[in-house]
């Protein structure tokens, strides 16, 4: 039965190796759906939403899931990045780890 205790080492291996090529390309497919997704969601007008400004009584901002996924796509490689540094530095520790308990 596996347990916090008892991972096999090869099944934590794989799960802190497979992220390397994996993550890049989840993130790539995502921002090849948002691109694909613009055309649609321009001509459908789409979700039209408000946020209400925060410290102010009436203030609001209104946009469109068009303009929301065109803005987004173009920072989420920014927002993505130190996602996956977080993600190496994690699997450093992981590795020392399961080295040393190797040895």
């Amino acid at each position: 039965v596996l347990g916090p205790g008892n991972i096999p080492a090869k099944l934590t291996w794989l799960r802190y190796n497979l992220f390397i090529p994996l993550y890049p390309l989840g993130m790539l497919a995502e921002l090849g759906v948002m691109r694909k997704a613009l055309p649609y969601l321009e001509h459908s007008g789409l979700h039209a939403f408000t946020f209400a400004l925060p410290g102010t009584a009436d203030a609001t901002l209104t946009t469109n899931y068009h303009t929301f996924i065109k803005h987004l796509s173009m920072v989420y490689p920014l927002v993505w990045f130190p996602m996956y540094l977080h993600m190496w530095k994690q699997r450093a520790g992981k590795m020392k780890k399961l080295k040393a308990k190797k040895a």
